[in-house]
C-alpha cells in the first residue's frame, strides 16, 4: 500500500536537441499529494530513450512506501538493469502469488536481488512474459513500469479495482497516479492539456452526483479512473492488445469473469461449499503473509466472521479486532465479541475516537474528490483505532457482491414487474410514502416505487435519483446523466461498475489515510471466477440471501451470527446532520451558507443553490430524508472549496 505517481513525456525529433527535462516542481507536486499514502520512505526516478527518428520519450517516477514485505530490500522505485536493459517500477498493493513466481522465474533464469520482494517479481515477470506478467499476478495493484530497452511504459490496475489509478492526457505529455488531487494540481501544468467541452464537463459533474462516486467510466474534471483490469501502454501495437478504455488506455487484463451470472455446467468438485471452502481458505493463507504484524477487522456478521474462523488454522494467535461505534444501534462490538470467543482467538474492542466534521474536512481534501458514502467515516476510525494494534487487516469485504448478500438483491425482479406496470404506480398516493426513516419498510418501498418510476435499479443504487438530479442540475444534463451505463444486468453492473467506485475507493482511501493495509480474502480472482459462474439458485439456494456462503459459515460459526439480519456497517448520518453530532449540522450550514458553495468553474455544472438548501430545510425538519444526498453534496462542496 504506496503512494505513486509517473509522468511519461513525448518529445518530436525536431524539438529532441532542445527539450529540458521533465520539471522538478512537477514531480513535487505529485510527490506531495501522494505522500501521506506512504510513511515509510520514498524515491524518484528518471530515464528517457532515443527513437530511431530522433525523438525522444522521457519518464519520471515518484514513490511514497507503506513497508509490508521485505522491509530491507524492498524500496521503490524500484531499478533493476539486466543485460543492459534499464527496467522500473513503482507499485501499490500486494502480490499474493509472489513466492510461487519468483521460483517459476528462477527456473527460468531470472535474476533477483531481493530476498522476497513482491515489486521484484513485477520486472523479472516483465522480462520473461512482457505484459503476459499482468494475468498471472493474483493480487491487488496499481503498478508504473518503465522498460527503458524499448521506450515502453505501461500503468496497470488489478482486474477488481481495489487498488486505485487515474490519469491525466495532455497533447505531449500523460501522468498517473493513485490520488486524484495529485492530477488536479498537476494538470494546469502540462503542456497542450485539452480541456473539456463544457457540455461534456457538466455531464461527468451530473454522473458524479447521480451515482455518489467519480464512476470510472468517466473523467471528472479531466481526470480519469483506469477501468478495473485496465493498463495504459505507448509500446507499438498497444492499442491492438484489447479494449479502448479512457484516452490512451487499453486493457491488457480481464475481469476475474468475463461474463454474467450463467447455468454454466461446472464440474463436479466446482461450486460446492467444499470447493468454495478451500479456494477461500487458500486466500486467506496467502494474505496472512507480512512482515509486519496481521490482524483481522472482525464485525460480527458473516463474512468477517468466516474469515477469520478460516484465518485461525493458519495463525492461531490471529488478533481480532472490532470498533464501537459511537451510536448504540449501529454497533456490532458485541456480536465480534461473541465470534471471537467462539474461535478462541485474541480480540480487542477498541473505540471510535470519531470527529465527525474534522475528520470529513480531512478525508476530503486528501482524497480529491467528492465521494457520496457516508460510512467512509467509520471505515477510517476502525483503520484508525487498528493501526496501533497492526499494519495489515483482513476483511469480509467483496463476500457481499461475490456471493450475493445485498437484500436489494432480492427485489430485482420485483422491480422489473413494477417497471412493466409503471403506469399504475403514478396513482399511488405520495403523501402516504414519507421518507423520513431510511431504515423502515415504507422508506424501502418508496425507493423501490420511485426507481420504477425512474431508470430501475440504476435509480435505487443513485445517491441522487433521477427525480432528485433533475431538480439539482439543468433537466436536460440530468436525463444524459447515467444513460451510458447499461443495467440490465444488475448484478455484474453492482461489482463491476459500483463496486469499485464506491465501496473498494472508500476502503483503499480510509485505510490509506489511517496508515494501515487492507485485504479482502473475497476477492481473490480464482474465487470469484469459479463463483460468478454459479447460477443464482445455487448461490442463493431457496432464495436465501447468500445461501452457499452462510452453509459453509455453518461449519465454523454458531446459529445466531450467520442467522442474524444484516447490519451493514453504517452511521445515522442523517440524524447526525438533525442534531449536530461531532459539529456535522453546523459544518453542512457553514459550508453551505457561503454564497457559492458549488462554483461552476471547478466543479464542471451549475448547481441550483436554492434547491440545494431545500433538501437541506426537508431533511432538518424531518418532512424527507436526504441523508446520503446531504453528504454528497457537503463533501462537493468541501472539495470545491478545497486548495488545488
Amino acid at each position: 500500500m504506496c503512494g505513486l505517481g509517473g509522468i511519461i513525456r513525448m518529445i518530436d525529433p525536431s524539438l529532441a536537441s532542445a527539450h529540458t527535462p521533465i520539471p522538478e516542481p512537477w514531480l513535487d507536486v505529485l510527490d506531495g499529494a501522494v505522500s501521506h499514502r506512504g510513511p515509510d520512505g520514498g524515491g524518484r526516478f528518471r530515464d528517457h530513450f532515443v527513437r530511431p527518428d530522433g525523438g525522444v520519450i522521457e519518464v519520471a517516477l515518484v514513490h511514497r512506501r507503506l513497508s509490508i514485505i521485505d522491509l530491507a530490500d524492498g524500496a521503490q522505485p524500484m531499478v533493476r538493469t539486466v543485460g543492459g536493459r534499464r527496467l522500473a517500477v513503482a507499485f501499490n498493493g500486494c502480490i499474493y502469488n509472489h513466492r510461487a513466481l519468483r521460483a517459476e522465474l528462477v527456473r527460468l533464469g531470472q535474476p533477483f536481488e531481493s530476498s522476497h520482494s513482491d515489486t521484484e517479481v513485477i520486472l523479472a515477470g516483465w522480462l520473461e512474459w512482457g505484459s503476459g506478467v499482468f494475468q498471472r499476478l493474483n493480487g491487488m495493484f496499481g503498478i508504473l513500469l518503465w522498460d527503458g530497452r524499448s521506450g515502453t511504459f505501461v500503468a496497470a490496475r488489478d482486474p477488481f479495482g481495489e487498488k486505485p489509478l487515474y490519469g491525466v492526457m495532455g497533447a505531449s505529455a500523460s501522468a498517473f497516479a493513485n490520488v486524484p488531487r495529485a492530477l488536479e494540481r498537476l494538470r494546469p501544468m502540462l503542456p497542450g492539456y485539452p480541456r473539456a467541452a463544457d457540455e461534456h464537463a457538466s455531464i461527468e459533474a451530473a454522473n458524479t452526483l447521480y451515482f455518489g462516486a467519480v464512476p470510472w467510466v468517466d473523467s471528472f474534471q479531466g481526470i480519469a479512473q483506469a477501468q478495473p483490469g485496465g493498463a495504459y501502454s505507448n509500446a507499438p501495437g498497444a492499442r491492438q492488445a484489447g479494449e479502448p478504455l479512457f484516452a490512451g488506455l487499453w486493457r491488457v487484463c480481464s475481469h476475474p469473469a468475463a461474463g454474467h451470472r450463467s447455468a454454466k455446467r461446472l464440474s463436479k468438485s466446482e461450486g460446492t461449499a467444499d470447493s468454495i471452502e478451500e479456494m477461500l481458505e487458500s486466500s486467506v493463507r496467502e494474505r496472512l503473509e507480512a512482515d509486519v504484524p496481521v490482524a483481522a477487522l472482525l464485525s460480527g456478521g458473516v463474512d468477517s466472521s468466516l474469515v477469520c474462523a478460516v484465518a485461525r488454522r493458519h495463525k492461531p494467535d490471529l488478533l481480532t479486532l472490532c470498533v464501537k461505534m459511537p451510536d448504540d444501534r449501529y454497533d456490532e462490538s458485541g456480536y465480534a465479541r461473541q465470534v471471537a470467543e467462539h474461535l478462541g482467538l485474541r480480540h480487542e474492542t477498541v473505540t471510535a475516537g470519531a470527529r465527525p466534521a474534522d475528520d470529513l474536512v480531512h478525508l476530503v481534501e486528501l482524497l480529491g474528490q467528492p465521494f457520496g458514502d457516508s460510512s467512509l467515516l467509520p471505515t477510517f476510525w476502525a483503520c484508525r483505532a487498528a493501526r496501533d494494534h497492526a499494519k495489515v487487516l483482513l476483511t469480509g469485504d467483496g463476500g457481499d457482491e461475490v456471493f450475493l448478500g445485498y437484500d436489494r438483491y432480492r427485489a430485482i425482479h420485483l422491480l422489473r414487474w413494477m417497471r412493466f406496470v409503471s403506469p399504475m404506480l403514478w396513482l399511488l398516493p405520495k403523501a402516504g410514502l414519507r421518507e423520513i426513516d431510511p431504515k423502515s419498510g415504507v422508506a424501502r418501498f418508496a425507493r423501490l416505487i420511485e426507481a420504477a418510476k425512474g431508470r430501475g435499479y440504476a435509480d435505487l443504487v443513485a445517491v441522487f435519483p433521477i427525480r432528485d438530479l433533475v431538480k439539482l442540475v439543468s433537466e436536460r444534463i440530468a436525463r444524459r446523466a447515467g444513460t451510458d451505463r447499461d443495467c440490465g444486468s444488475e448484478l455484474y453492473w453492482d461489482l463491476f461498475e459500483h463496486f469499485p467506485d464506491v465501496l473498494l475507493r472508500k476502503v483503499d482511501h480510509a485505510a490509506m489515510v489511517a496508515g494501515v493495509e487492507v485485504r479482502c480474502p473475497f476477492l481473490d480472482h480464482r474465487l470469484a471466477e469459479v463463483a460468478l459462474r454459479l447460477p443464482v439458485s445455487v448461490v442463493c439456494p431457496l432464495g436465501e440471501r447468500k445461501g452457499l456462503l452462510r452453509a459453509i459459515a455453518r461449519r465454523h460459526l454458531p446459529p445466531a451470527i450467520v442467522d442474524r439480519p444484516k447490519q451493514g456497517f453504517a452511521i445515522p448520518i442523517g440524524e447526525w446532520f438533525r442534531n449536530n453530532f461531532g459539529g456535522l449540522r453546523d459544518l453542512l450550514g457553514d459550508v453551505l451558507g457561503t454564497a457559492d458553495p458549488f462554483p461552476k468553474a471547478k466543479l464542471g455544472v451549475e448547481i441550483d443553490l436554492s434547491a440545494a438548501r431545500q433538501m437541506v430545510a426537508e431533511h432538518l425538519e424531518g418532512r424527507r430524508d436526504h441523508s446520503q444526498r446531504l453528504f454528497m453534496l457537503l463533501t462537493t462542496a468541501l472539495w470545491c472549496r478545497s486548495a488545488v
